[in-house]
């Protein structure tokens, strides 16, 4: 089977949670995108700021740094943990 692209995953998820107001499906399709696309850093950012939204900072925070690990120059990302890490989730 071929995977579905990754940034239509990431786009639908976006909809999904801004749009809908949907984060639960969105998660979904975000953890489609990142079973599909591993080495992505994509889906494992969009993954962690949903959780956030949601106030789960264990999650978000494991997430993130999957992202982080993967794509070390994102700044959004790192502030994101920096603010997790400290209380400002």
């Amino acid at each position: 089977a071929i995977p579905p692209p990754g940034k239509l995953l990431d786009h639908l998820g976006d909809f999904l949670q801004f749009s809908e107001r949907d984060t639960m499906r969105a998660i979904a399709l975000y953890a489609l995108a990142a079973e599909h696309y591993p080495n992505s850093h994509i889906p494992f950012q969009s993954l962690g700021e949903a959780y956030r939204r949601l106030g789960d900072a264990p999650k978000a925070i494991a997430y993130l740094e999957k992202s982080y690990a993967l794509n070390p120059d994102n700044e959004a990302v790192a502030e994101a943990l920096r603010a997790l890490r400290n209380g400002d989730g």
